[in-house]
This record gives structure tokens, sequence and C-alpha cells, in this order.
């Protein structure tokens, strides 16, 4: 069998990372040279060697989608690699908002936190603040399998999946979620998210999230929530597409019916984590963008405690860290490098509007400097602090 050297690197073009196999569309000079369903073995820096077959599905949103078939195991290698459903569903979400910096809210011992252990927590979604939010997002896939529910009565294979969807397992399969909101100086989110306006908002580069393809390849799935309830069913019935279209690949390598498990797992995940992304349209408001760990240690898993309860959590170390920006003249990696963990850099910190907001700039400023940092990142809210308490106590 022809033997092949892959290089890593990433094919931007056909948005390819080409881990330990090149580009597979015809043609790309990222690629090689090789006719279609003809085997040859990839072999990887380590030296591994994976034996592979150029093959083609149809994507709905994206026309004719080139992949490698990996011989070894019946699954297709290239899929879970570059992610199949995360593109699918990307395009429908189109066009998100564009904001340049997504803030986290909370509080100021969330805030010394962060700055001194350079990652957030993740929260088992089971324990969010509106537990309702999840029962929402299965309410409307349960409404678009019910358009393919002939199609999934077709093999035993697929009545396992939509069983699996339409039952209790995918609400309480366990995935970690830290949120953003592309509004830094939101009402509704201080009053929720950091102790009353008492807190900060920590602003981070929104592209840096969007284009780091090492969040991509440990499983962190991340986007803009959706609020509009058409757009929330296209997702699914786009996931569905996309899985019914692959099963038609499989069915034709094996010429007979055939389901990866790999590939049943990552669609059911993209269900999930799709769900977590979607709230009802009253939330619009919060203009919300969600971070979703799909993939993750369970040695990791922790738990903190809340009121009369443990919450389960896990820490983006290993993730990816945050910084803030480094004084001028400061030698500091970005490490946005391909396959490399990035640091997000902080864009600035805003202080919630509260009584003692004044002392609480010079409380950050403080510890900024102590860390060696710029204090120019940080900025007030420009909310009139009667604004919170008047909401408060109109109640």
């Amino acid at each position: 069998m022809i033997e092949i050297q892959v290089k890593p690197g990433k094919c931007d073009q056909h948005n390819h990372i080409c881990i330990d196999t090149p580009c597979p569309y015809p043609g790309c000079p990222n690629g090689v040279l090789i006719d279609d369903g003809v085997p040859f073995n990839a072999v990887a820096k380590n030296g591994f060697k994976y034996p592979l077959k150029r093959v083609s599905w149809e994507s709905p949103t994206r026309g004719e989608v080139y992949a490698w078939y990996e011989l070894a195991h019946d699954d297709p290698h290239d899929f879970l690699r570059c992610g199949t459903y995360r593109p699918e569903a990307f395009n429908v979400r189109q066009p998100e908002l564009d904001n340049p910096i997504i803030y986290h809210y909370t509080d100021q011992t969330g805030l010394e936190g962060i700055l001194n252990g350079s990652n957030l927590w993740m929260t088992d979604h089971r324990h969010l603040n509106d537990t309702g939010e999840v029962q929402f997002g299965l309410q409307q896939l349960q409404q678009v399998l019910a358009e393919f529910e002939d199609t999934f009565s077709s093999s035993e294979d697929l009545k396992k999946i939509y069983d699996l969807l339409s039952g209790e397992t995918i609400r309480f399969s366990p995935m970690y979620v830290t949120c953003f909101s592309n509004n830094g100086d939101n009402l509704t989110m201080w009053r929720s998210y950091a102790d009353e306006g008492k807190g900060f908002a920590i602003g981070l580069a929104r592209k840096t999230f969007i284009g780091a393809d090492y969040l991509e390849l440990k499983g962190v799935e991340r986007g803009t929530c959706v609020y509009a309830p058409e757009k929330q069913r296209q997702i699914f019935r786009t996931l569905i597409q996309t899985f019914l279209s692959l099963k038609k690949l499989f069915d034709q390598q094996h010429h007979a019916s055939f389901l990866p498990k790999r590939q049943a797992n990552e669609f059911l995940q993209e269900c999930l984590s799709s769900i977590l992304t979607m709230k009802h349209h009253a939330f619009a408001c919060e203009e919300e963008f969600r971070m979703v760990a799909t993939l993750y240690n369970q040695d990791n898993v922790k738990l903190r405690q809340s009121h009369d309860q443990q919450i389960p959590y896990i820490n983006t170390q290993g993730i990816f860290d945050i910084m803030p920006y480094p004084k001028e003249g400061t030698k500091f990696s970005r490490g946005e490098l391909l396959f490399s963990k990035p640091t997000f850099f902080i864009q600035e910190i805003v202080v919630g509007p509260n009584k003692d907001s004044v002392a609480m700039k010079g409380w950050l400023e403080e510890k900024l400097i102590e860390l060696g940092l710029e204090t120019t990142c940080v900025r007030q809210s420009t909310i009139p602090f009667n604004s919170l308490k008047g909401q408060r106590a109109s109640q």
C-alpha cells in the first residue's frame, strides 16, 4: 500500500485540520494526488499509520463534502477530527452577533480566582440557574424528530438513536458550561450574575474563541445562544439530515446497515450541546455566548458548595488560559498556534454599577499592579447605580 508522510497543519480553504491526515479534497495543495477510493497509508509525525481512502457525502449546508474513510476501524477517521456536525449547525446559526469582545460576569471572589488561576469554572449543565432551559431545547428537538419518525423506524440502529433522543438519556448526559454575554454593560446580567452589580464583567476577544482549533480538538463547543424558535428547529433538522446522509455513506461502504459507535456518540453530543445553546426568546436581552465541554476527564470533575447542594464543575485548565494583557514590552506568547493550548487575553474589565464602584476600581487596579500587569484595561459601568437600585425597590 502507498505510504504518504503527513505534516501537521491546517487547510484554510477547506477548513481541514491536518493532525495525521492530509486535506481530503481532490486537487488541494494541502492534500495528496491519489484517486478516489484508492487506499493508502497516511504516516503521522509519530510514525503511526492510518489506512485511508477518499469518500464523499452530501451535506445539507455545504453540498458535496470529501473526507477520509479509515479502513482499520470501519469509521470515518476525518469526521471526528474535523467535526462533521459542528460546521452544519454553525452554518444555520449565521449571522451571529459579531461583537469583538465577549464578557464573563462574576463577583469579586470569582474575578480573583480567574486572575490568580488563569482559568474559569465550567458548571454541570444540570445545575444551571435556569433548569428549565434544557427542557425547552429538548422540546424543539422532539418537534423536529417527529418529522423524521418514519425514517428512524426503518432500521434497528436508527430506532436506538431515536429512542435516545426522545427519552431522558440526553437530558441527563453530563456536560459542562461556562457563559458569556456579547454586552459588557447589561443591567440584567449585572443583577443576575455579578452580585447585584457589585461584581465585574471580564471582556475576552471573541475571535479567539471562534478560531481556536485547539478547543475543537478538546471537544469544546462554542457559539452565541439561539433565541428564535424556527432557527432552533432548523439547527436540529440540519443535524439529523447530516446524520442520515452519513448513515447512507456507511451503508454503501459496508453493503449493509451499519452505524459506527463513534459517529452515533458525536451526533448525540452535538444535539445536546445545541440544546445547551438554545434559550427562550424572553432571555434574548442577555445576548449570551456559551462554551460547552462535551469531552473531559471524569477525574477532573470537582464539587463546590452552593447553598444546600454540591455542584459538579471542571475548570478550564488544560483547555485554555486567561490572562490580562501584559505590560508593554513584555514578551508573552498568545498561545494561539495550531494544536497549542490557547491563551485568551483580557481586553477589558468592567466594574459593576454600585455605590462602591470607585473603591472597587481602585482595588482592581492595585490587584493588577501586584500581578505586574497594566491597569488601562479597567473601566467603570456607565449604568447609573440608582437604576439598578430602583428596579429592585419597585418590585
